[in-house]
């Protein structure tokens, strides 16, 4: 079976397409988790190389606004994302 899961991305305003395809593909193998969105906080939705990776990859890109990542838990995160 197949989980469907949202990759989250923090990164420096220096990263790359390729870094972020990397850092995707690390978080993601031997998954058997389908990526069906990817998200940022909403101050970093315009970069460049994100939305890029998102036009690759075919997926959304979704714009999380800073005070309700501010409110995320630690155990609410994924193994990936700890």
């Amino acid at each position: 079976m197949t989980a469907n899961a949202v990759a989250g991305f923090g990164f420096r305003a220096a990263a790359t397409l390729e870094s972020l395809r990397s850092a995707l593909h690390m978080a993601s193998n031997g998954s058997v988790i389908a990526i069906t969105a990817l998200a940022t906080a909403a101050d970093k939705a315009h970069h460049p190389a994100l939305i890029a990776l998102a036009r690759e990859l075919t997926l959304p890109l979704l714009a999380v606004p800073l005070a309700q990542l501010s409110a995320i838990q630690p155990g609410d995160l994924s193994a990936a994302g700890a």
